[in-house]
Formats: structure tokens, sequence, C-alpha cells
């Protein structure tokens, strides 16, 4: 490297000249290879010119080499990226829950699915039927401008339309009753509750679900059949319940719920109870009711409410359901099926793809005071695909890809309803039944569900 940064050219040692020139006239070489003299540059010597450039050339190559080669050892080794380990469940965080800013008193309360409407009626202290609506979340209460009465009214049932919340039923129960269910009472409205319309009781029917789809109000009806057995079935209204179609040809009279499939013609239904105390059972219809096929579900199927009941304090279903990207995904709880009492046994088994494949998993057992366990009530599936189930007055989460329940906070009503709507969807929490609620003032409360 010296020589590299000498300002004066190498020149060749003299006595090697000599050993070149005497080996060169020995051996025949070219006798035009002669000295040459660089003008300014002192005493004649052999011209290497040729060669010294090579060697210079050589020696560049050699240091250039080198210096790279030592920069490329100085360089401090890079650490290798490492994947990122996602948690396995975000936190779960208690639900902020906000009471209503008015209240009136009520019989029963139904919700739609836009997470702002919700139906009260009320025949309390033997006084007239009354019917309230409110379309802000409970902010404010709207009393129905015209309703059918009758003085010999006792109680009353609500239910709305889980798509379209201007659609509701409402069945109401005459003084003294009958044996069996004794609502024989029927009024529906089209119109957000401003207006009710009566149905005819002969001959006799009931609404226990109300759901659209493309501008067709889907149902469950009791009705009397020729034999005159209760019947319940899955029927379709396309002239806003005007007149009905049935659409579950082939099943059992015994439908005690459905679900259906916002985009396309699939549906849902859960066959059970009825007159025969039919044994539940999950049918799928990809046409509209055209054909069906039985899911079968691994560990059995519990008993199922209908809807209407729930309003009244029922035990929650053990089987909810709804449709996520075009597919049905269904959570069934095994903890009543043959059995009244959950065991360390007892599973939530759950479907993503509309009962072709199902995962099992453990059920959330609850120890109460009294010693013996409770299985969780399965209240929902939200936007996200995850499992809410409550139990003693605490609400939990099952998400989608976990085995493990996260408490979400205590519930300040025992009776809860999930809605989709808005966000990431909202929950209503109310008495479970008139009389029977956890606060004082008998408030009905609202949260947004945070995934």
């Amino acid at each position: 490297a010296s020589i590299l940064r000498s300002e004066r050219s190498p020149e060749p040692d003299e006595r090697l000249w000599s050993s070149l020139t005497t080996a060169a006239g020995s051996s025949g070489w070219p006798a035009h290879i002669r000295r040459l003299r660089f003008p300014g540059s002192g005493p004649t010597h052999p011209s290497w010119s040729r060669v010294s450039a090579l060697v210079a050339v050589i020696l560049l190559t050699i240091g250039f080499v080198a210096l790279f080669s030592f920069e490329r050892l100085t360089v401090p080794a890079q650490p290798k990226p490492t994947a990122t380990l996602l948690p396995d469940l975000l936190p779960a965080h208690p639900l902020a829950w906000h009471p209503l800013g008015a209240t009136v008193p009520s019989d029963s309360i139904a919700f739609a699915n836009d997470g702002k409407t919700a139906y009260r009626c009320s025949t309390q202290f033997n006084s007239p039927l009354n019917i309230w609506r409110t379309t802000d979340r409970g902010a404010h209460w709207i009393p129905a401008r015209a309703f059918p009465t009758d003085p010999t009214m006792n109680a009353c049932e609500l239910l709305v339309d889980a798509s379209d919340p201007s659609v509701a039923a409402l069945a109401w129960q005459p003084r003294g009753g009958g044996a069996g269910d004794s609502y024989t009472g029927l009024m529906t409205t089209v119109d957000g509750g401003a207006t009710w319309q009566a149905v005819p009781s002969q001959p006799y029917i009931h609404i226990d679900q109300l759901d659209s789809r493309g501008g067709v109000i889907f149902a469950v009806r009791e009705t009397v059949s020729s034999t005159n057995t209760v019947e319940y079935h899955l029927w379709a209204s396309s002239d806003r319940m005007r007149t009905w179609r049935q659409v579950d040809h082939g099943l059992a009279p015994a439908v005690a719920g459905f679900w259906l499939q916002p985009v396309g013609s699939g549906i849902l239904v859960v066959v059970s109870g009825g007159a025969n105390a039919i044994a539940s059972q999950l049918w799928t219809s990809p046409d509209g009711g055209a054909t069906w096929h039985q899911l079968n579900v691994p560990g059995g199927l519990p008993s199922y409410i209908p809807a209407r009941m729930v309003g009244l304090g029922m035990q929650a279903s053990g089987i909810v359901a709804r449709s996520l990207q075009g597919r049905f995904h269904i959570c069934v709880s095994n903890a009543t099926v043959a059995t009244s009492t959950p065991t360390p046994q007892s599973s939530v088994t759950c479907s993503i793809d509309g009962g072709a494949t199902w995962r099992v998993r453990k059920l959330l057992l609850l120890d109460t005071s009294q010693g013996f366990s409770v299985g969780v009530n399965l209240v929902g599936i939200t936007n996200d695909g995850t499992l809410l189930a409550s139990g003693l007055g605490t609400l939990y989460r099952l998400v989608a890809d976990s085995d493990r329940w996260q408490p979400l906070g205590t519930l300040p009503q025992l009776g809860v309803v999930y809605c989709p709507s808005p966000g990431a969807g909202m929950l209503w929490a109310a008495p479970a039944i008139a009389g029977d609620s956890t606060d004082p003032q008998n408030r009905t409360f609202t949260a947004l569900y945070t995934p």
C-alpha cells in the first residue's frame, strides 16, 4: 500500500535487468527489447512501463480486495427478523351499560336488530292495553296512535321483525284465559307501531317469530289443524301479512324458530316440541323451502324456546344461529340433553359452515351458592363470530378461535339480547319477567359491544 501511495514511479532493480538481458541473449529473445529513458528521469534504466503498470494493477486489485474484505468483516451482523406472536385473546373489558332515558311500565318488551327500535306493551293494574315504541334506543317512547282494545285484556306479548323494525305482532290474553296457551288475541302493525290491525281469532292463529327478506315477511305461526291440534309451521307473506303460504312442507308440525340468509334463499329452522313433543332437529333449505336437509349435530340438541316466550322470562334457548358471509353460524349447548343438570362433560358445539363441520368446546359451568353448577345460557353470535352467553348475572364471550371463556362484566338486568347493529353490535338488558328486576328502578339498559 505504501508503494501505491508513493509519488515516485517504481523502477526495476539494475541487477534484475542484467540477469534478464543475459537470459534473453542466451535464449534468443528478440533484440528489440531495449532500455528506455524517461525524459527528466535521471540515469538511463531499462523501460518496464508495461510491467510496472501490470504490477500496479495487481497491487491495486489486491488492495481493493483486502479493503472490501475488511469492510465486510467489520459490518455488525444484522439480527434475523422473528415472527411477532399475536396474543391468544384480546383483553376483555367490562361493557359500559347505560340506562334508558325514559321508562314505562310494561308486561313485555321486544327489540329489533337495528339497535334502535323497541316495542313495549302493558295491561298492568287492570288498565286498558297500552303500546309504545322507540326509534332512538329508548330516549323517547311514543304511544301507538290507533289499536284495537278489549276490556277483558289481561296480559300482552310482543315480538318484532328481526330485519324490518316497522313490522311487529302483539298477542293478548283475555282475563281468565283458558287451558293451554291462553293468548288468543292477535294484532299486527306494518307501519312502525303507529297503527295496529286486529287479526280474526277464528280459526286460532298465533305468531311466534317474525323476520323479513326481500320484501317477504316470514313467520312461525300457530294454527289449528282439521283434527283440532295446534300446529307450528313456517309461513311467508308477500302482501304485508294479509295472506300467507306455507314454506316448510315435509317437516314435522313443530317448527319453533328459524333464521334467514339476508342474500339468497337459505333458511335454517329448528323443529322442537309441539303437540307430539318432538326431539329438537335442525333443518336447512338452500332454495327457499323447496327442499330440506337435516343437520347431524354431534352430542344432540337441547329443547328450544320460541322467541316470543323469552320475553316472559323463560330460560334462554340452547340454540343460537345467524348468517355470516353467506353461511349459517350455529352454536348449540348440550347441557339440557338427557339431563337437567350440567356435567363436566357439558359442551358447546359450533359450526361456521352451515353444519358441514362442527367444533366441540367445553361449556362454561358456574358454581352457585347452593353448591351445584349451572351452565351458561347462549345469548347470540356477534358480527365477528364470537359466542355470547350469560349466567348468574354475568355476561361472557367465547371467541371463535379460542377455547377460553372471558367475562364481560356484571349484567344490570338478567334478560339480555344482542343486536348486530350498529357497528360491532349492541346489547339490551331488560327485566327477565315483569316484576322480576335486579334494578331497583326496573330500568332497561343498553351497551355497545366491543370485540
